[in-house]
């Protein structure tokens, strides 16, 4: 059977309705011996699936993100999430019935990356 490259790549460490804790795998999983060789940092694009995994949703769209800080094997992550009625302070409404979600992960307290999404 073929394996997803998210398959093991955190722990969920605790979970409430706005917040979830995940732990990071080691440097062994793939993804970190993918990016990079000798030098394990999380991938941006991945800590958007990992969002979207936590939260159940569908993304339809990345409407802002910002990557401030590496993030490297076994760390432990708060990751905090926000529905927006408005971006920009403008109403997002969307026939389809997408949203917007803002999600800001934590490292000891200090933001590592912010990203707001459409989602479904």
């Amino acid at each position: 059977m073929h394996s997803n490259f998210m398959d093991e790549l955190f722990d969920i460490v605790a979970n409430s309705e706005h917040s979830h804790t995940i732990k990071l795998a080691s440097h062994t999983h793939p993804v970190f011996k993918a990016h990079f060789e000798g030098n394990p940092i999380l991938p941006a694009f991945t800590q958007v699936d990992i969002t979207a995994k936590l939260l159940e949703f569908d993304i339809i769209g990345i409407v802002k993100s910002k990557f401030m800080m590496p993030l490297l094997p076994e760390m432990l992550i708060d990751i905090i999430v926000e529905s927006k009625d408005k971006v920009n302070g403008e109403a997002r409404e969307n026939s389809l019935g997408w949203k917007i979600c803002k999600a800001k992960w934590l490292v000891d307290g200090k933001t590592a990356s912010e990203m707001t999404l459409e989602i479904a």
